[in-house]
């Protein structure tokens, strides 16, 4: 998986041209498809339809989804929702608290907080240079 910018048209020309690099290995990303069709919930209300990108490496033949950067793999709502999720988490509040506040199902937002703290002894041990912008620390 590739985090990119939202402007669909900016990704399509860094692929064709080899400009954006393999997550795996560092070789040459080159369009390979799209995935399904996906709808994505906007925390100021509304929804998005997107079709995310696919990408395959030159170098090492694996294959990456191209999100954009404000999305998540496997997840419904945009990463501005997530994000207000986790900080209100650890400003003390419960899930259903957060759930009412948000406007989502309950076991949604447990999900995501069960996720994020699966992931974050792993996120905490990488150096600077490592972190991806889009975690909150």
């Amino acid at each position: 998986m590739l985090i990119v910018a939202p402007d669909q048209g900016q990704v399509e020309v860094e692929l064709q041209t080899g400009r954006l690099g393999c997550p795996s290995c560092g070789g040459e990303l080159r369009p390979w498809g799209h995935g399904r069709w996906r709808v994505l919930r906007r925390r100021a209300g509304g929804q998005d339809h997107l079709r995310v990108r696919r990408a395959r490496c030159r170098a090492c033949r694996g294959t990456h989804t191209v999100l954009p950067e404000v999305s998540l793999l496997r997840r419904l709502d945009d990463i501005e929702t997530i994000g207000a999720a986790l900080e209100a988490n650890g400003a003390g509040r419960g899930h259903r608290r957060i759930a009412a506040q948000l406007g989502r199902p309950e076991d949604t937002v447990r999900g995501w907080l069960r996720a994020f703290r699966r992931g974050a002894e792993a996120i905490r041990c990488l150096t600077e240079d490592q972190k991806p912008s889009m975690v909150w620390v």
